[in-house]
């Protein structure tokens, strides 16, 4: 346990937080007097105070070990050019970020970035304690408002963070670059890569020792074209996002990945990521078969686990030996093993890794066994039921196609 990041987020900061225009934030002095500790400014490669992304101006912090970006910002929230950025932004803006990064690795005032004043509130909203099993937790969780009433259930990643630092003080994190090209067409490492129409971020997690990294697109909301004409959708590949959607996917990447590393709001991302899965591994599948798919169906979800069989009983006479099987049964038994091998494999046979990795670890989410197994045969070897169930769901929906 972190004494220091737990005793941070106990912190009673109410007494200090400032409001301007609707926005509640807490004065850098006074964080960082209670955290005793000074983050330091990350220079661009030309020594400047702030980096260039996507045409914009963000600054880099680092304390303990732990980088974050932040970008520039005008009054109303929207990215400053770099070429309009002047000193008291770039000022203002090392004063934010080197709060949020005492906020994220020291806990004072990590709750006012999820929205909580009291700092026992948000303690609570979190749910975990320094011995939690993170699988077992259940998140608090939110939805954005929309239109249409209620927005996709998410976590937010300040309770991610916290979560994760208070079960493991070593918990870090980093954005991944890649070899881009610049504004000017110059090559060189860059937190993010072009991926088709659009770019993506990568973030890679260390939780207990365990690297786990993912990616994620820069998404964000876009006019696309709809049967009933131009319609303005959320969560659409932008191709030319700003450094203010940047920071808003590693943020999401950031809080996805956790919950792959550590099993913290898992149950969120389970229903969305094996929706998909199954949904383009169909697609793959019938489009081999020259078969048309209706991409607007949903996939329906496979159902509930069923309780576990019960044990079987002891001998009468208080041995431990097991009733033998008749050569008959055991035969029976390889040939239904196999036959249920051979059926998962075929519906497998699409998928590369990473699908089938997902796959896996769905029948986790889903309460079907306790552990991920490492493949199709461990699962059909050590949880038969589970196969079963795995391969109505997959046949199910591919029938439903």
């Amino acid at each position: 346990m972190s004494s220091s990041f737990s005793e941070g987020l106990k912190w009673d900061f109410s007494p200090f937080v400032k409001t301007v225009e609707g926005a509640a934030y807490l004065p850098y002095p006074i964080v960082t007097a209670a955290a005793q500790k000074s983050p330091r400014v990350v220079p661009a490669e030309d020594g400047r105070l702030y980096h260039s992304i996507f045409g914009g101006a963000v600054v880099s912090v680092e304390l303990d070990g732990q980088q974050i970006s932040l970008p520039v910002l005008d009054r109303e929230n929207k990215p400053i050019p770099v070429e309009a950025v002047n000193s008291r932004d770039i000022s203002d803006t090392i004063v934010r970020a080197k709060t949020k990064i005492i906020a994220v690795t020291r806990g004072y005032g990590l709750a006012l970035y999820a929205g909580d004043v009291r700092p026992l509130d948000f303690i609570k909203g979190v749910g975990v304690k320094p011995d939690s099993d993170l699988r077992t937790v259940q998140p608090r969780v939110r939805a954005k408002p929309s239109k249409a009433g209620t927005g996709p259930a998410y976590v937010s990643w300040a309770d991610a963070v916290a979560a994760a630092k208070l079960t493991d003080p070593g918990f870090r994190w980093e954005v991944l670059t890649f070899n881009e090209a610049d504004e000017d067409g110059v090559i060189r490492p860059l937190p993010y890569t072009r991926a088709g129409v659009g770019y993506m971020v990568g973030v890679k997690v260390t939780y207990r020792g365990q690297e786990h990294t993912e990616y994620l697109a820069i998404m964000g909301v876009l006019e696309v074209q709809t049967k009933k004409g131009p319609k303005k959708l959320d969560n659409q590949p932008l191709p030319n996002p700003t450094s203010h959607d940047w920071n808003r996917a590693v943020a999401r990447c950031l809080t996805k990945a956790i919950a792959l590393a550590t099993g913290y709001g898992l149950s969120v991302y389970a229903k969305e990521d094996l929706e998909d899965l199954e949904m383009r591994f169909i697609g793959s599948r019938q489009a081999a078969n020259s078969t048309p798919v209706d991409q607007s169906a949903a996939p329906q979800e496979p159902g509930p686990a069923e309780p576990a069989p019960a044990e079987d009983p002891k001998p009468a006479d208080g041995s431990n030996a097991a009733p033998e099987a008749s050569n008959e049964a055991v035969a029976q038994a390889s040939n239904d093993s196999a036959a249920l091998l051979a059926a998962l494999q075929e519906e497998t046979a699409c998928m590369n890794a990473q699908m089938l990795e997902r796959v896996l670890r769905g029948v986790v989410t889903r309460g079907w066994v306790p552990t991920q197994p490492a493949s199709v045969e461990a699962l059909v070897n050590d949880h038969p039921d589970a196969a079963r169930k795995l391969l109505d769901a997959l046949q199910a929906k591919r029938a439903k196609q």
